[in-house]
């Protein structure tokens, strides 16, 4: 989805590390099955996916642990094992008018339950 995503290695990126927001909060090597459109119009260039959602309760077949406090990397899929009883919508659009600056922006949208339920306690205060 962000810019580290598509080239997380460090020959890539002026850097020897990851940004930390990408190693702890936002998963910088994501994995998705999906249908994309990609393409340029004018200064703008831009990509839409359809995938299969994250799964934030974990602990099923995904092998995904769900999200905790440390954000959203644990709902991250694994591969042929990723559940796709929920889906997601997945846009960006960069600006690439301004030589040697790349502003730009992502959306996902989704739901992430993938077919789980939580249990609710109706004896609850």
């Amino acid at each position: 989805m962000g810019f580290i995503n598509e080239q997380h290695e460090p020959t890539t990126f002026l850097g020897s590390e990851r940004p930390a927001t990408e190693r702890y909060i936002i998963p910088t090597t994501w994995r998705k099955h999906g249908l994309g459109v990609f393409g340029q119009v004018g200064a703008f260039a831009y990509r839409g996916y359809v995938v299969n959602g994250l799964d934030a309760i974990g602990d099923g077949t995904s092998k995904a642990k769900g999200f905790s406090s440390e954000g959203l990397r644990g709902g991250r899929q694994k591969g042929s094992k990723a559940v796709a009883e929920n889906f997601a919508g997945v846009a960006r659009v960069d600006y690439l008018g301004l030589l040697g600056l790349m502003p730009g922006t992502s959306i996902y949208a989704g739901n992430s339950g993938q077919g789980n339920v939580v249990p609710t306690d109706s004896r609850r205060p």
